[in-house]
């Protein structure tokens, strides 16, 4: 099982994909190189953590990559897909325990 956040993981998590102090362009620099729908949900759930999901838009999704809006539409069409692929990713880390190897006495079929 995934242990739960705090507060403080939230705020390093955005401070290394550059989410806090006016979005400085993220951890590596490069609009290209980071520009994959995982970076982009990775850093959409950075924000959210920190500030909400109100504060998660395209634009400054796009500004923090350093690339216009219209390329983020090619990962994601709508916020709608980008709140999907910020789903994706948190349950995507998520480790369900064992199915038990016997049925459960008591339970009625």
């Amino acid at each position: 099982m995934v242990p739960a956040l705090t507060h403080q993981d939230a705020v390093v998590t955005a401070e290394r994909v550059g989410v806090l102090e006016g979005d400085r362009g993220g951890a590596h620099g490069h609009g290209q190189e980071r520009l994959r729908r995982e970076a982009i949900a990775d850093s959409a759930i950075a924000i959210a953590d920190v500030e909400g999901l109100e504060a998660v838009t395209i634009r400054r999704l796009a500004k923090q990559h350093n690339v216009t809006p219209t390329a983020l539409y090619w990962h994601f069409k709508e916020k709608d897909q980008l709140l999907d692929g910020m789903a994706e990713r948190l349950f995507a880390n998520v480790e369900l325990p064992p199915r038990p190897r016997t049925p459960r006495r008591g339970l009625n079929n």
